[in-house]
């Protein structure tokens, strides 16, 4: 008679926990190219995604449930990235209250960096040393190097797959674990950073905020956001991460000054971040124009309101809105517009 299905991972989990060691076809992961946006014949256009062994996946969430009591200890409130009671909501209110409380009363730089490809630069040696300065398990730290050894890649373009190869240098992509381990090695960058300084917003001092490898860093001046910068660059590089100079780009904003001068940029160790205008962070947009977004997200509502379904800008999304305090017909907005203009 066979083993019912629980009773089977739960014997072949048991065993490789107990002799750190995993099967050998776990250890290859089969990647899909899927095409992101812009020219299709751009290679840096399209986003590998990896797809792992199906019965292996229980493994890691049996190291996560472990590891999370402990990295929740460790882990700054600078990083709300994928961690429990904490979402992009969060990061996007605190960074909308900065802009705005700032646009009122004083001027602020905020420099928004992309790492380039940062999940699959990390130092797999330096992960597993900052896991050690952190005082993990040596059960965990064994069973995580146990998933990461001898991992093998293949590629799938359409119906032809190719030869495997080994990766020696990145976080597994869609294993449960990456997210957690790279906050950890971004909360070891952050402390090496050291940053004293910030924008104060009630009681708190807000020099950097990170969701995952999103990062903003602002300051009340442009030298203060370089020398944060310049240490979080030679911070990342320890661990495996560079910074994308094409993406990283930042923002001032300013009441007195509301003049934007184009192809603007500054100069950090060799590295040129251009000023934006606008920056989409975390889905949503961060503007200098703080009464335009309010008069916008007015007049949706109210749109929404008259006439029902309608598009919002931000997330290209319809939305639908009710009120039946609301009488008023089409015919009667455009009448009273129309009365308006004679």
């Amino acid at each position: 008679m066979k083993k019912p299905y629980p009773i089977y991972m739960h014997n072949l989990v048991e065993l490789v926990w107990k002799e750190e060691k995993i099967r050998e076809d776990w250890r290859t992961a089969l990647v899909c190219p899927m095409y992101k946006k812009n020219d299709p014949l751009e290679f840096n256009n399209y986003r590998g995604i990896a797809l792992l062994n199906t019965i292996y996946k229980v493994l890691p969430y049996c190291i996560l449930d472990r590891i999370k009591p402990i990295s929740e200890g460790l882990l700054g409130d600078n990083q709300r990235g994928f961690r429990p009671n904490r979402s992009t909501t969060d990061q996007i209110f605190i960074i909308r209250q900065v802009l705005q409380k700032m646009w009122e009363f004083d001027k602020v730089y905020t420099l928004f960096v992309d790492f380039e490809k940062a999940y699959d630069s990390i130092h797999r040696p330096t992960l597993f040393n900052i896991l050690k300065e952190f005082n993990m398990p040596r059960k965990l730290i064994n069973l995580i190097k146990a998933t990461m050894g001898n991992f093998e890649l293949k590629i799938k373009i359409a119906s032809s797959t190719s030869k495997s190869f080994k990766v020696t240098s990145d976080l597994r992509q869609g294993d449960a674990l990456s997210l957690i381990l790279f906050n950890l090695v971004l909360e070891k960058v952050v402390r090496d950073m050291n940053i004293s300084e910030g924008i104060t917003l009630g009681l708190s001092k807000i020099g950097l905020l990170a969701y995952s490898d999103d990062i903003a860093i602002i300051g009340d001046n442009i030298e203060i956001v370089k020398i944060h910068c310049k240490k979080l660059m030679d911070a990342a590089s320890k661990v495996g991460l560079r910074i994308n100079d094409g993406k990283t780009e930042y923002m001032k904003l300013n009441r007195r000054d509301r003049t934007y001068r184009h192809r603007e940029s500054m100069n950090v160790d060799g590295h040129i971040f251009h000023r934006v205008p606008q920056f989409k962070y975390l889905e949503t947009w961060a503007s200098r124009k703080i009464e335009e977004i309010r008069l916008d997200t007015f007049e949706r509502k109210v749109v929404r309101r008259i006439y029902g379904p309608c598009l919002d800008t931000g997330t290209k999304e319809w939305r639908i809105r009710t009120n039946k305090y609301i009488t008023c017909s089409k015919d009667q907005v455009f009448q009273g517009k129309s009365q308006k203009e004679d």
